[in-house]
């Protein structure tokens, strides 16, 4: 036997650290059992009166031709968590808290100017009653500029909280730089409409926006600071997926590090275009949060910027394609969120003209008209203006087009972006970044990364094995197999390796279409001899009888131990908010370690904990168990603030008949360590006065027979594994004859019950 770390617990991550908060359980002080120091946290109002007046001139600017979209209205301020916030001391660290109220603020949003947390810190925004949160902001969101801007949160009462641990107090920066009080809902939380913009904008889903599935995808609506604006994501020639956005430069990109980028705020109807009747979507934000600034020139009124973070594949993005060539386009469509709106759609459907704007000479295309009772507004700055060939040649700078006039509108030329009005200056222009190879190509199409680039290309994405750990010699094994490819695959051949070495090759049939997959499950265990820790891989030898074309996914490796012939244990502990402290050790008569878990591998979660169970596989004898508290107060977490419960274990076997130690909540308080003696023995399984019963054959290929004392009594026969999940269960009154061949390879338990209760357990081996 040897020593084994068991793996009992992960941090849960919402839309992966691309969306950039992390679940760590909540705020802290949400688990406090009395919040008795709530009334001392600090309020920060912002004056009501200075917000009106800021309000009236950003109406007022709106009224002039296109430009950011104005939602909030801007404050700045310098609140620094170390100097304003209210600190609580608790039993791992501290807790800082600050109000912030906005008297009829629909949202407020804030940028931290100072923003770099040291790891184990988290910072929470939510409403003061609850019901709105955002986070945990943790050092995943660290970036180079050391600044933050959030997304929105509706309400007009604020806190922000931060958590550092003792070992890290003082060593982050959290300076709150700026505050934004949102008066208008750009995000349909008053359920009026969805916000603002004129009824004619028509709605990317409807029939006409169609053909432009990709491009639309590739639009995000950027909120930065009380402003709003469009970008697009583009593609480079390097196709390497480097998250660039292209926006306007009046849109301020040099301070969208502190932006949120907002994928796929779609409509899911098709609105009529008479009235506001869109909706918002469904589902949490697709967000990125931060970016920063490659290049930008106000000659053609053009800001790149690059994203903190690659959009995952859940967000189904799409890299726009391009021409920089500046041949007049036939048609055009521009895709955009006018007014912060849900995205809507644009057609041009004559010509582009060339203009001179801003006294630069042929800088800008016009749209003289839209058609189709389109247009586009503030917030619509920075969209991109794709031709008839689905490519990128321009960038909306501005114009007076509006719902119910035939007005024009400017988009910045791509072609001169690209050059930077013949700048040598990299940062002035696009053509550095967009074409890394320096091909001297005039045009790119967009790029999906979630379009099969293969016809043929399959990959094991998972191996799926009922434990970790196996007090037995038979291992079952499922895995999934997905095609990556764009032809369908109808057969498939693997190789099955343990420590490397090719033990079983497999056949599969069947269909499987792009990007479907399938779990092949095996019909036989595989058969692990030695006792010890092993590796096992899947791997992946021909698809439609063909070599795969993408080997790069053709394997698939998981660890698991075994342990054969001998008991399988269940170790069930429930940890109380400091699952950190607690260690344990099972150790043989001659204080041989054989299993172990180490302190600080169990997570610390507030305020209910969490519960463990270990698999154990010992073999016939005595042992001992220890559980270790480094704090010294055992596992009793209900005396804290922060926590709700105190600890237990137990320790059973596998079906839940013998239980070997036991430690209550009653007595969670075991100071800095609690020992248990016991034993295993095999025999010791409850037996009752039914001995003459016999299975056979003993091993079978399934089909078997079970002789029972009794021809007149009602048995009920229970076949599990050695994991404990049971496989069949039926009724007999007397001998029976039974076929068990659809069942794996492996060892299985027959429990014997009458009246309820287990009589008799035997082991049957299925060959």
């Amino acid at each position: 036997m040897v020593k084994k770390f068991f793996l009992g617990f992960f941090l849960v991550f919402t839309g992966s650290i691309f969306a950039q908060t992390i679940d760590v359980g909540g705020p802290l002080s949400w688990h406090f059992s009395h919040d008795k120091n709530f009334n001392s946290v600090p309020e920060f109002t912002l004056p009501n009166k200075y917000i009106e007046e800021l309000i009236r001139e950003n109406d007022s600017l709106a009224q002039l031709q296109k430009s950011a979209f104005k939602f909030g209205v801007e404050l700045d301020v310098e609140l620094d968590a170390y100097n304003f916030f209210f600190w609580d001391i608790i039993k791992k660290g501290r807790v800082g808290r600050l109000m912030v109220k906005s008297q009829s603020a629909i949202s407020l949003n804030f940028i931290f100017d100072q923003f770099k947390l040291a790891p184990n810190v988290h910072v929470h925004i939510y409403s003061s009653n609850h019901k709105k949160l955002l986070g945990a902001y943790t050092s995943h969101n660290n970036n180079s500029n050391n600044t933050l801007g959030t997304d929105l949160i509706h309400a007009n009462e604020v806190i922000i909280e931060m958590y550092e641990p003792f070992d890290q107090m003082g060593n982050s920066m959290l300076r709150i730089g700026e505050i934004i009080h949102g008066y208008k809902d750009i995000d349909h939380v008053l359920g009026i409409k969805v916000n603002e913009s004129g009824a004619c904008n028509m709605d990317v889903i409807c029939n006409d926006g169609l053909p432009w599935t990709n491009e639309i995808k590739s639009v995000v609506r950027i909120v930065s600071g009380g402003s709003l604006c469009t970008g697009t994501l583009v593609n480079n020639t390097a196709q390497d997926g480097t998250p660039y956005v292209l926006t306007a430069y009046h849109c301020n990109p040099q301070t969208m590090g502190n932006a949120v980028f907002r994928f796929n705020y779609d409509s899911p109807i098709c609105g009529s275009q008479s009235v506001a009747n869109s909706q918002a979507p469904n589902g949490s934000p697709q967000t990125i949060n931060g970016s920063s600034l490659i290049s930008s020139n106000d000659d053609s009124d053009f800001g790149l910027v690059q994203l903190n973070s690659v959009p995952p594949s859940s967000y189904d993005v799409f890299y726009a394609g391009w021409n920089n060539s500046g041949v007049i386009s036939s048609t055009a469509v521009c895709i955009h969120h006018p007014s912060g709106d849900v995205k809507k759609i644009s057609f041009d459907d004559d010509p582009l003209q060339s203009s001179s704007q801003t006294g630069i000479s042929n800088n800008m295309w016009e749209v003289e008209t839209w058609e189709r009772s389109t247009t586009t507004e503030g917030g619509s700055s920075g969209a991109g203006l794709w031709d008839q060939n689905h490519h990128l040649v321009g960038h909306l700078y501005g114009g007076s087009a509006a719902c119910g006039n035939f007005l024009s509108d400017f988009f910045g030329k791509f072609s001169m972006s690209w050059t930077g009005n013949n700048s040598s200056n990299p940062t002035k222009k696009l053509s550095n970044w967009l074409d890394p190879n320096n091909s001297g190509v005039n045009q790119l199409d967009g790029y999906s990364p979630n379009t099969p680039t293969q016809a043929l290309d399959g990959a094991i994405t998972s191996i799926e094995l009922s434990s970790d750990v196996f007090c037995s010699a038979y291992i079952p094994l499922e895995f999934v197999f997905k095609n990556n490819g764009a032809n369908n695959i109808t057969e498939a051949e693997f190789d099955i390796l343990i420590d490397g070495s090719i033990i079983q090759q497999h056949q599969w049939v069947g269909s499987i279409a792009n990007n479907n997959f399938t779990t092949i499950t095996f019909s036989n265990s595989i058969p692990v001899y030695n006792a010890g820790d092993h590796e096992i891989e899947v791997r992946i030898t021909s698809v439609n009888a063909q070599t795969d074309q993408n080997n790069t996914n053709n394997s698939f490796v998981k660890n698991f131990s075994n342990y054969p012939n001998t008991t399988l244990l269940n170790l069930e502990i429930e940890l109380d908010c400091w699952g950190s402290e607690i260690s344990w050790q099972i150790k043989d008569s001659i204080n041989n370690v054989l299993w172990e878990v180490p302190s600080n591998y169990y997570a610390d979660v507030q305020p209910n904990g969490y519960t463990v169970n270990e698999i154990i596989c010992l073999e016939n004898g005595c042992y001992n168990f220890t559980i270790y508290d480094t704090y010294g107060d055992g596992m009793q977490g209900a005396q804290y603030t922060e926590c709700s419960v105190n600890g237990n274990f137990k320790m059973e076997d596998q079906w839940n008949t013998n239980t070997f130690l036991t430690m209550t909540a009653n007595n969670a308080n075991f100071g800095s360590s609690e020992s248990h003696d016991f034993c295993v023995n095999t025999n010791s399984i409850k037996e009752g006065n039914l001995y003459d019963v016999k299975i056979h054959p003993n091993p079978s290929s399934g089909y078997l027979i079970l002789k029972l004392p009794s021809q007149k009594t009602l048995y009920n026969i229970e076949v599990m594994d050695l994991t404990g999940k049971i496989h069949e269960s039926f009724n007999t009154i007397g001998d029976g004859e039974f076929d068990l061949s659809k069942l794996h390879v492996g060892c299985y338990l027959f429990n014997i019950k009458s009246n309820n209760e287990i009589v008799k357990s035997m082991c049957w081996i299925k060959n």
